[in-house]
């Protein structure tokens, strides 16, 4: 974890059916003494956007079948967070990666933030990579 933000994902508890709709909650939050600018857009892709993500079954990793396609990042897709509050996002896993055999899923996911828009440039905002702990995800 960063000494200014930590970031955690989670899933529904299981087990689940398989081919059921998963959603993926992420939270952002400030762990640092000082308010602090923090990228919210929370694009999730397979080594890409703002959120990587690895699934796997059973050790297996399953290819990112969903195409992301990002702009530049705007002032607006930034949040002045104050020390220790949060903020949070999804992400439906069943749009990028096939969830359909039963077995157990695992999730792991970094917040990436490298890419400040210049109105920004001179605020204190988080830059770098979060890795959040990973979660599991049970199909029956």
């Amino acid at each position: 974890m960063s000494e200014q933000v930590r970031f955690y994902v989670t899933v529904p508890e299981g087990p689940l059916p398989a081919g059921t709709r998963v959603i993926l909650s992420m939270e952002l939050e400030n762990a640092s003494k000082d308010p602090l600018y923090v990228n919210t857009r929370f694009a999730a892709g397979a080594g890409q956007g703002d959120v990587w993500l690895k699934v796997q079954r059973d050790g297996q990793v399953l290819p990112c079948t969903y195409i992301l396609r990002l702009g530049p990042l705007l002032n607006s897709d930034f949040l002045l967070l104050q020390p220790g509050e949060h903020t949070v996002g999804s992400y439906e896993l069943t749009r990028g990666y096939r969830l359909d055999k039963p077995g157990t899923y695992q999730i792991t996911a970094q917040y990436v933030s490298q890419e400040v828009p210049d109105a920004l440039a001179r605020m204190k905002v988080f830059r770098g990579q979060v890795q959040a702990p990973p979660v599991q995800l049970i199909l029956k």
